[in-house]
């Protein structure tokens, strides 16, 4: 992408117009113990360290209200099932929901949605794409947002 000039010698030690830029993080884990027995708990750990949670919490007529508790929008009961995606739907006003199965096991578990509970079903090593609508109604969707049948 770029001529290398006869006099490349003079930039060996100076900044160069492609080369990456900017600040750079790097953070290391050490796990032990039952966090580190299977692969379907460094799986969970894994995603809990390289994707935390954020919270945000607003306030607009209450400036010196004191914060809420943090709890999470959706849980599931099995530690196996991992949300890995929460996105708005393509198409419509909707939400999609992507779990992950992380063990190797067919499970049945339950979603707990803005306090209303759910049963879902997902197989071993597969994603469950579920759609949400306003209602609240859950429909079960394929990856890209199609209604299964």
């Amino acid at each position: 992408c770029m001529d290398v000039a006869e006099d490349w010698q003079r930039y060996r030690n100076r900044f160069m117009p492609h080369q990456d830029q900017g600040e750079h993080q790097a953070r290391f884990t050490f796990v032990f113990g039952e966090d580190a027995a299977s692969n379907e708990s460094m799986t969970r750990k894994a995603y809990e360290y390289n994707v935390g949670l954020d919270s945000l919490v607003y306030f607009p007529t209450k400036r010196d209200a004191a914060p809420t508790a943090k709890e999470s929008f959706i849980t599931t009961d099995q530690p196996n099932v991992i949300l890995g995606t929460m996105k708005k739907a393509e198409g419509d006003d909707a939400l999609i929901l992507r779990f992950w199965e992380v063990a190797g096991e067919d499970t049945e578990f339950t979603i707990s949605l803005d306090g209303k509970q759910y049963s879902a079903s997902i197989n071993a090593h597969s994603l469950l794409t579920l759609k949400v609508d306003q209602y609240g109604n859950l429909t079960k969707t394929n990856l890209i947002e199609r209604e299964l049948v």
